[in-house]
């Protein structure tokens, strides 16, 4: 008998969901102890089914439930799963459902809206739950209400936002969300309702958080600093990564620190910040370094036992794009040393930079301003503006040398490209050829071509 159900598509169990925001798709996210039960997340796509979308599964019972318009969309608070029941966004259709209310102190977040957002589990789900502004007790907080039947819950994680990702406060520490508790934002305390009083200033709180990838996570992560007599210090063990430091205010970002330019941070010292700086700070010191951020002086200072790693360049090339190559130039290996040379370049008037690349990564380097020919010059990392070759002329050759362990630059004239110039925007007839002697209807600028222009063939580049 079982068999027979199976072949005719009996299913173990099955949900609908009424879309009542109109998401273009319906995806459905189910989970137990023992893992997913319907993919892995967003999940899988629902059916539409007239005015509800439907779904059958055969996998093991799932605990709980998520409908989700996809990746990067709305979705539902975490959801207790029913067989076979219909949903709306706030749980099971047609079923009572008690709300609890947790609270936000509103000094900690003076923003016009707020929301609120959890994960792991979502019992806020994406973009969150809208708060309302109301008053207990003779104070002021942002409340928000919740399914009864997700409390008490544990979250990773939560943090405010202002409706549209706006006026994000950090990631906020784990917490026990309970009903009729107030939570801080700062410090991710959490006191009974009935026992809460403000504290003796409701000034704004200001903190100092590193923001960056120079501790051990190749993506963007915050790192709380503590204070001491005015200086906000974090100790941590270093790799190579970019950097800068917020400034929050009562858990929401309210200023960026960073470079006034393009430099790297490569041994103890102080280095000045700036004020929404044009450049991130580049760590290149691994080990345990202790990073103290002074907000009135605006300054940096870096100590501990950092060092610059070995780097073995024989697996990096050089590449020296530009203007004149369509910023698409070859690889030369660097030697053992770290030097490496690209020769036969036809830079001329072009602008350049310099670009380190070993498959996986690359390093763009520059100083921004013009090039002495057979002089040294020292290159920053991350340089916007690129280089230019002081008194070149449009036919000029060059061959640049990159020691890259000392981060010197060095570029030299071979000669002149000797071939004439043509203007693509001449009158005059002309034919062009490429140099496989195929006709050419559209000419591209920088490329060299066969011309013919009555009885005179030359080889020509477009300009």
């Amino acid at each position: 008998m079982l068999a027979m159900l199976v072949a005719f598509g009996a299913k173990a169990w099955s949900v609908k969901f009424t879309n009542p925001d109109n998401w273009a798709q319906v995806f459905v996210y189910t989970w137990n102890a023992a893992g997913n039960q319907s993919g892995a997340w967003p999940g899988t796509l629902m059916t539409k089914a007239g005015d509800v979308w439907t779904y059958e599964a055969d996998t093991d019972m799932p605990e709980k439930i998520i409908f989700n318009g996809g990746n990067g969309q709305p979705q539902t608070n975490d959801l207790n799963f029913v067989d076979g029941a219909t949903y709306d966004k706030n749980g099971v259709l047609g079923a009572i459902i008690t709300y609890e209310k947790i609270y936000i102190p509103y000094y900690q977040y003076k923003q016009a809206t707020a929301y609120i957002y959890s994960w792991s589990p979502g019992i806020f789900g994406n973009p969150g739950t809208e708060m309302t502004k109301v008053t207990e007790n003779g104070i002021e907080f942002w409340m928000a209400e919740v399914n009864s039947d997700l409390l008490p819950a544990k979250v990773d994680g939560w943090m405010l936002h202002n409706g549209s990702w706006g006026d994000k406060t950090g990631d906020i520490a784990s917490v026990e969300f309970q009903a009729n508790y107030v939570y801080s934002i700062t410090d991710a305390s959490a006191t009974p309702l009935a026992d809460y009083k403000l504290p003796d200033s409701t000034d704004d709180v200001i903190t100092y958080e590193i923001r960056g990838q120079l501790f051990g996570n190749p993506e963007w992560e915050d790192y709380k600093m503590t204070e001491s007599n005015g200086i906000w210090s974090y100790t941590g063990q270093a790799v190579p990564g970019n950097f800068g430091i917020k400034q929050m205010t009562n858990g929401t970002q309210t200023a960026w620190y960073s470079a006034p330019g393009a430099y790297e941070i490569n041994a103890n010292g102080v280095y000045t910040c700036s004020a929404e700086g044009s450049n991130n700070f580049a760590n290149m010191l691994t080990g345990e370094i202790t990073l103290s951020f002074d907000p009135a002086a605006l300054t940096l200072t870096v100590s501990g036992n950092g060092s610059t790693p070995e780097i073995d360049y024989t697996t990096w090339y050089l590449n020296v794009p530009g203007d004149f190559n369509e910023w698409n130039p070859e690889g030369v290996p660097f030697n053992a040393e770290g030097i490496a040379t690209a020769t036969g370049l036809n830079i001329g008037t072009s602008t350049f930079k310099i670009k380190l690349w070993n498959g996986s990564a690359d390093v763009w380097r520059s100083n921004g301003t013009e090039i002495v020919i057979d002089q040294e010059v020292t290159l920053t990392e991350n340089q916007e503006t690129p280089m230019i070759i002081a008194g070149a002329t449009d036919d000029d050759i060059f061959d640049v040398t990159y020691d890259a362990v000392n981060n010197v630059m060095v570029v030299k004239k071979t000669g002149s490209s000797g071939i004439e110039s043509i203007s693509a925007e001449t009158s005059a007839p002309a034919e062009y050829y490429n140099l496989q002697g195929i006709r050419v209807n559209a000419p591209v600028k920088g490329a060299l071509y066969i011309v013919r222009q009555g009885n005179d063939v030359k080889k020509v580049l477009v300009k």
